[in-house]
C-alpha cells in the first residue's frame, strides 16, 4: 500500500508547513530560557540558543570551536571570552563544510525547459553549418564566485554571561568528569597551530553534526517551549528582522548574516501584525 503520509521537513512537527521559520519576540525568547532551566544541561542549551540568536546558522554553530569565541590558556583550563564570534570562512554556508562532493557538484547543475533546450540545439546546428565551433559558454553564464569569507559577529552583553557559564562547565566540570577530550591540533588562518576544541559538544564529548544539533535545537523550541512553527532559523530571522529596521540597518544586517547581496538580507524583512494594524488604522 502506498504511504499517504504528508512529507514534512526534518524536525518540523506533523501538520505544519515548510514556510519561513517563526519570528520570536523578546518575551518568547524569555519563555524559551525559562523552559530550558527546567531540563538537563541548561548551560549548554542556553549557549546554543544564544548563538542562534546572534544570527548564526545551525551548521555554523555545530562547527564552532572554543577558540572562535575565547582565548584559551595552554593547559586548556582557563579562558578569556572575546568580544566577537569569529565565523570562519571554512565553516560558513558557502564553504559547504558539511556537504559531500556529490552535493557540491549538484549545486552546479541547472534546469532548463524543453523549449529552451530546443532553441539551444537549433542555434547550435546553425552555428555548425556556418563553420563556427560553439561551446557551452556561448549559452550559459559562468557560475558566480561563491568563495566564502570570514565574518565577525559582536557578542551581546546579555549573551556574554550565558557563554561564560557554558565555558566554565565545558572546560572545567566536563573535563574533570573525563568525558571531554580536545580534538587534534589544527592550523589557524596564519598557519599557526591551535587547539581545535568543539564549542558545542555532545554528552560523550564529541562534536555534534548539523543534523543532530538541528533536531536537538528544534526540540527545545518546538516541544519544550511550544512554538511549533519555529526552527533553528528563528533566531536568525528574529535578529535580522529587527536589525534591518534600524537606521543603516541593512548594511549591518548584511554583515551579520554574511550575505553577499543586500537583496537576500531584505528577504528577512516581513510585516508584523502590529505594524499592519497601525497601517490599516492610519489609512482608513
Amino acid at each position: 500500500m502506498t504511504d499517504k503520509t504528508p512529507k514534512v521537513a526534518p524536525g518540523r512537527p506533523s501538520g505544519t508547513s515548510r514556510g519561513r521559520a517563526q519570528e520570536l519576540s523578546t518575551e518568547d525568547w524569555q519563555h524559551v530560557d525559562t523552559v530550558i532551566g527546567k531540563h538537563r544541561y541548561p548551560a549548554k542549551n542556553r549557549a546554543i540558543i544564544a548563538l542562534l540568536r546572534h544570527g548564526l546558522r545551525i551548521g555554523e554553530v555545530a562547527l564552532l570551536d572554543v577558540t572562535d569565541i575565547a582565548d584559551v590558556s595552554d593547559d586548556l583550563t582557563g579562558y578569556t571570552l572575546r568580544e566577537w564570534i569569529t565565523v570562519r570562512a571554512a565553516i560558513t554556508k558557502g564553504a559547504n563544510a558539511l556537504s559531500s562532493a556529490e552535493e557540491r557538484q549538484a549545486r552546479q547543475q541547472m534546469t532548463i525547459s524543453a523549449s529552451q533546450l530546443q532553441e539551444i540545439l537549433d542555434d547550435h546546428g546553425k552555428r555548425l553549418a556556418m563553420g563556427q565551433n560553439p561551446s557551452a559558454s556561448d549559452y550559459f553564464q559562468p557560475l558566480k564566485d561563491r568563495t566564502p569569507t570570514t565574518r565577525k559577529v559582536p557578542i551581546a552583553e546579555s549573551a556574554a554571561a550565558v557563554l561564560k557559564q557554558y565555558l566554565d562547565w565545558l572546560l572545567h566540570e566536563h573535563r574533570e568528569q573525563g568525558v571531554f577530550e580536545p580534538c587534534p591540533t589544527a592550523l589557524d588562518g596564519n598557519g599557526m597551530a591551535r587547539a581545535s576544541i568543539p564549542l558545542i559538544v555532545t554528552q560523550r564529548g564529541g562534536r555534534y553534526n548539523a543534523a543532530a544539533l538541528t533536531q536537538h535545537a528544534n526540540n527545545i523550541l518546538q516541544n519544550w517551549a511550544g512554538f511549533p512553527q519555529s526552527s533553528t532559523h528563528s533566531g536568525r530571522v528574529s535578529l535580522l528582522n529587527d536589525v534591518v529596521r534600524t537606521p543603516g540597518g541593512l548594511i549591518q544586517a548584511q554583515a551579520i548574516a554574511g550575505h553577499r547581496s543586500g537583496g537576500t538580507t531584505m528577504e528577512y524583512l516581513r510585516p508584523r501584525e502590529n505594524e499592519l494594524r497601525d497601517t490599516i488604522d492610519n489609512c482608513l
